[in-house]
């Protein structure tokens, strides 16, 4: 028995964890596609199921991957600012994380958009406050 015990132990610490689901709709509503997440890599499908690409963060840092593993860009979080460049290391914006609200901007610091997390759904509005799209997390 003692010997099933660390047989269980051992199987749980080693079983990958599952995959967290998050769900994309439009602004009306409409299935666009999902991201399921496990461990560092989250995967990227549309509305149809087909792969488009994915993310793996390591420590601060994300480095986005089109669906033929093309190297896209990389995101770097350094306390509550997210700093957004593209392929060849140009600064394409930032994200400023203030409570459940991020509020995004351009390369020149112009706002772009916000988005707003209440439970495991959040909203995206644009950069006159109208709805965009949202996620769903389960």
């Amino acid at each position: 028995m003692r010997y099933l015990g660390l047989l269980l132990l051992a199987l749980t610490l080693t079983a990958p964890a599952l995959a967290q689901t998050e769900r994309r709709y439009d602004d009306r509503g409409r299935f666009t596609g999902r991201a399921e997440t496990q461990g560092d890599t989250t995967r990227f499908y549309d509305d149809r199921g087909r792969f488009t690409g994915r993310a793996e963060t390591r420590g601060g840092t994300t480095r986005l991957y089109d669906d033929r593993g093309r190297y896209t860009g990389r995101e770097e979080a350094s306390g509550s600012t997210i700093r957004r460049y593209d392929d060849v290391g140009r600064f394409q914006g930032r994200g400023e994380v203030q409570g459940n609200t991020r509020r995004d901007y351009d390369d020149r610091g112009r706002f772009t958009g916000r988005a707003e997390t209440q439970g495991g759904t959040t909203n995206y509005y644009d950069d006159r406050g109208r709805k965009d799209w949202r996620s769903e997390k389960r």
